[in-house]
């Protein structure tokens, strides 16, 4: 595993180093996506055995996550677009924050479509 495809995270217990990779920290956000009404991660369907293809995850030079999803809203949402994509980044940075501890990251949200 090289260090682009993880981040070094805090160890408290001093006894080496711990990492989260590019694919746990897209799996968290494709979960907290799921967790927002009207929502979805948009699939690709070039692809459709990946699991998380709608949730890009890269790392900057400043070791900072960058989280790109691709969603699809409901059309009969009585919500606003940018609403929800707010409560996405809410959720997908609260994920991010509970399980990875002090990960900086950004997240980005594309609407891929309507329905």
């Amino acid at each position: 595993m090289s260090t682009r495809d993880y981040i070094l995270i805090n160890n408290y217990s001093r006894q080496g180093a711990m990492g989260i990779s590019r694919q746990a920290i897209a799996s968290i956000a494709s979960s907290a996506v799921s967790t927002v009404r009207g929502a979805q991660v948009s699939s690709s369907r070039r692809v459709p055995f990946t699991i998380d293809s709608g949730v890009r995850v890269s790392f900057d030079k400043e070791g900072k996550a960058v989280v790109k999803i691709d969603v699809i809203i409901a059309p009969n949402s009585e919500v606003p677009v940018t609403k929800v994509c707010r409560q996405i980044q809410e959720e997908v940075a609260s994920a991010i924050s509970l399980m990875c501890d002090t990960v900086p990251y950004d997240v980005k949200i594309n609407v891929k479509r309507f329905g």
